[in-house]
């Protein structure tokens, strides 16, 4: 699947901390796939900001899309969590691009 930076980062932000043991593991790959590789942080300059509040952000090119591998069971972790998200009303603006790759169909009835 193609995602961009940003959605990898705004991916693993909404990933469910706690599960079974299974559920840990898949969630594990699914964060190690997300995550930027050595040749990726090269490549596409992704660096550590310092900021005015002490504190840092992220920048990298904005052209840094790469293809994730999601597995069907990560898929499904996926799927249920943003429709937890949209149920109780807590998804954000932000995270539409996500939920439209994991519900296309929604998409199509706009």
């Amino acid at each position: 699947m193609k995602l961009s930076y940003s959605d990898r980062i705004k991916l693993s932000n909404i990933l469910p901390p706690t599960g079974n043991v299974i559920t840990i593991r898949i969630l594990d790959d699914l964060r190690r796939n997300l995550s930027a590789t050595e040749k990726e942080v090269k490549k596409y300059k992704i660096k550590l900001v310092p900021q005015p509040d002490g504190k840092s952000s992220i920048s990298w090119n904005p052209e840094f899309e790469a293809d994730i591998e999601i597995g069907d069971a990560a898929k499904d972790i996926i799927i249920k969590r943003l429709k937890e998200m949209s149920d109780k009303e807590e998804l954000t603006i932000d995270l539409l691009p996500i939920y439209d790759l994991f519900f296309p169909k929604e998409k199509e009835k706009k």
